[in-house]
Order: structure tokens, then C-alpha cells, then sequence
């Protein structure tokens, strides 16, 4: 298959399960977005699993590039930090940033830990 077609076909399945989140748990503008962060962290964590495991090209490029890249919002993540600030709340901001940021590197650390355990 074309590598622009599993990128397409894991796109397809990523940007609808990052809508079902969505709809799951909805945030308003301006208030602390769970929904992002665990996306995020969500996706830091199984990309960070996944590709020391996965070794075929053709299935890390779909998972990765395209279900990953397309469930995961980094620019959701500065959005919700930016309306945060706008509405008032500057230290609302920095503590999802960092709160945010803190748990996509945890969420990455203990996926690849358990990549190494399951290679082991």
C-alpha cells in the first residue's frame, strides 16, 4: 500500500477517535481542557510503547504519522493555554502548561519502560 494511504487510513481512525474523546468530555473555551491533555498523553504514551515494538515501516508510518499525528493536538494544547490567559487566568495557563507537559513526558517515560520490559 502507498505510504500516503496508511497514512490517510490511520489518520481516518485517529481523528475519529480524537472527536468520540471529544464528545466524551467537552470543554468550554477558557476552562482547563482534560480532554487534551489526555489525548496527548494518550498518544505520547502509546507512540512511545509502540514504535521500539512495531518494526515494520509500513505499520509504524499508519500508526505513528497518521492514527497518532492525527489523534494528538499540540496545537489544540497551546489553544487551550492561550484562551486561558485571555480569559483572565494567566496562572490558570501556566498550570495547565506545565501540568500538561508533565504528563505527556511521564505518560512517553512509562510507555517506552514497558516497550523495554515486553523486550526483555
Amino acid at each position: 500500500m502507498p505510504p500516503v494511504l496508511l497514512v490517510a487510513l490511520g489518520g481516518v481512525i485517529g481523528a475519529l477517535a480524537r472527536v468520540g474523546i471529544g464528545e466524551v468530555a467537552p470543554h468550554d473555551p477558557g476552562r482547563w481542557a482534560w480532554s487534551t491533555v489526555l489525548v496527548n498523553a494518550t498518544g505520547a504514551f502509546v507512540l512511545c510503547l509502540l514504535l521500539p515494538l512495531v518494526r515494520t515501516p509500513s505499520v509504524r508510518l499508519a500508526l505513528a504519522t497518521g492514527l497518532l499525528g492525527a489523534f494528538t493536538t499540540f496545537s489544540g494544547f497551546a489553544l487551550d493555554a492561550v484562551l486561558l490567559a485571555e480569559a483572565g487566568r494567566p496562572a490558570v495557563a501556566a498550570a495547565y502548561v506545565l501540568v500538561s507537559l508533565g504528563t505527556l513526558l511521564a505518560a512517553g517515560l512509562l510507555g517506552r519502560l514497558l516497550a523495554r520490559a515486553v523486550l526483555r
